[in-house]
């Protein structure tokens, strides 16, 4: 019967044991597929996203329909003919008469308008009924729906909120390319964090057989087993953790690109920061006006309001047109008798239209809506500016603090390397404890993760850079029709 210590003794091995099986078993699931798996660049997953993403899909379909509600604003303002015929009854004799009226319109978003009508009739069936009828009427509105400003309000108004909506969708892609590279990276480093715990393990794996076999041979006190067995658990434990992240990266970055749950995506691209160049902060401020997509749209709203300002301004004035009319007429009655309506058969009109509301309230708030708009608007374009701006401020000192804690992260390591290399000499020479060199065999792993880490912020702040100038998809070769 074993004694409760051996019992004990023998716990940190069930635990090394589970977690070993454990991680034995995400490594199998992550490997699934593995044989297939889809190695993607930095740059080609990120413009796989741009391509498959169904969310900027929708944001897409959106600045469409928009351009397309621009083109049906139009429909007022095209020529239209018509025809009609009909047959009639004549009254006092038997016999019908047919009647083809055709017309021509059209309106500009100026306020011009010309009419055209011609009316031909012709009796049949002992019927002697003619007639001949032309009208031709041009108008022009001086005052409501009168000429610019204010004319074609709602023509320039739909082509902005188009153009509002190819710079939302610039917007939209350029958030979705800085989420995907965060998740690419993400993978990466998830990627390397599986090869660096699974050294690290490794190495606490060769300590623990070697401790136990110096303790075999008495070279070693028996206790000093714990030691080592509670360092390889722990690495088992780190392993595990680093191969569930890899898998949980794996799928995020796989759902972003629309790919399948369980798709086998690699990252191929090396953890590098080293080609990533400081870029002047001035020239980043000086590019947010025009590159910056929400800016840009800001400008345009603004833009917009003040359209509607002048629109709704005309829009409350009288109606007040002048219009000329060219009108000619002849034919015979059911009697046959001749009509002529004057000699020589034209008649002509020049006169003025005029109708005043006789309350002017809705007019009047309608106004004022518009300069409140215009208010808000300019409101969200100084905000909007003040936040690229800070942005980009905020993205160049992130840039270069985490270039200053990327040069220390990486001298950490090679300190962290030379002390573990002293400590195991000093450890031979009997000098030193087998803690302390499991302490340092941690801190050389811990080291190497926060310098993995510290390459990946060089990277992210680099292209928060690039999102808060608004440029992002035009760096990466990403091209918006």
């Amino acid at each position: 019967m074993r004694s409760p210590g051996s019992l004990a003794r023998q716990r940190p091995s069930f635990a090394r044991a589970a977690i070993a099986a454990l991680s034995a078993g995400l490594a199998a699931l992550g490997g699934m597929g593995a044989a297939s798996a889809q190695e993607l660049g930095h740059d080609a997953a990120l413009r796989m996203a741009a391509e498959r993403n169904l969310s900027l899909l929708v944001t897409n379909l959106e600045r469409r329909r928009l351009q397309l509600v621009a083109d049906t604003a139009r429909r007022p303002y095209l020529p239209e003919i018509g025809v009609e015929s009909a047959v009639k009854e004549t009254r006092t004799r038997p016999g019908q008469a047919i009647e083809t009226a055709a017309t021509a319109t059209y309106t500009s978003p100026y306020g011009q308008a010309v009419n055209a009508a011609a009316v031909i009739g012709s009796g049949v069936a002992g019927s002697v009924e003619s007639n001949r009828t032309l009208q031709i009427e041009v108008a022009q509105s001086i005052l409501r729906g009168g000429p610019y400003p204010g004319g074609a309000a709602d023509l320039q108004q739909a082509d902005l909120d188009a153009k509002i909506g190819r710079e939302v969708f610039k917007d939209q892609l350029n958030q979705l390319l800085s989420r995907a590279d965060r998740a690419y990276w993400d993978l990466a480093i998830a990627k390397e964090e599986v090869e660096i715990k699974r050294r690290s393990r490794d190495r606490a794996k060769t300590q623990y057989d070697e401790t136990r076999e110096n303790i075999r041979r008495g070279l070693l006190a028996p206790g000093e087993i714990h030691i080592v067995e509670e360092n390889l658990v722990g690495f088992d434990d780190l392993l595990n953790r680093a191969e569930e992240n890899l898998l949980l990266a794996r799928s995020a970055l796989a759902r972003m690109l629309n790919l399948p749950a369980l798709a086998a995506v690699g990252a191929s691209s090396p953890v590098d920061a080293a080609g990533v160049a400081e870029p002047s902060e001035t020239e980043a401020l000086a590019a947010v006006a025009s590159k910056n997509p929400s800016v840009v749209a800001a400008k345009l709203g603004l833009e917009r309001a003040k359209v509607g300002i002048s629109a709704d301004v005309r829009a409350a004035l009288p109606k007040l047109d002048v219009f000329g009319r060219a009108q000619y007429g002849s034919g015979r009655d059911e009697f046959g008798t001749p009509i002529v309506t004057i000699d020589p058969q034209v008649q002509l009109f020049l006169g003025l239209r005029l109708s005043v509301p006789l309350y002017w309230g809705p007019d009047l708030a309608r106004v004022q809506r518009a300069r409140v708009e215009h208010a808000q608007r300019s409101a969200v374009l100084q905000d909007t500016e003040a936040s690229a701006l800070s942005a980009v401020h905020e993205a160049a000192v992130r840039i270069h603090a985490r270039r200053l804690r990327l040069d220390l992260a990486s001298r950490l390591v090679d300190l962290g390397q030379k002390k573990l290399d002293v400590e195991r000499e000093k450890y031979k020479s009997g000098l030193s404890t087998l803690a302390d060199v499991v302490r340092f065999q941690r801190d050389l792993d811990s080291a190497y993760s926060n310098a993995l880490r510290a390459k990946v912020d060089v990277l992210t702040a680099h292209t928060d850079l690039l999102l808060a100038r608004g440029d992002l998809y035009e760096a990466l070769h990403v091209v918006v029709k």
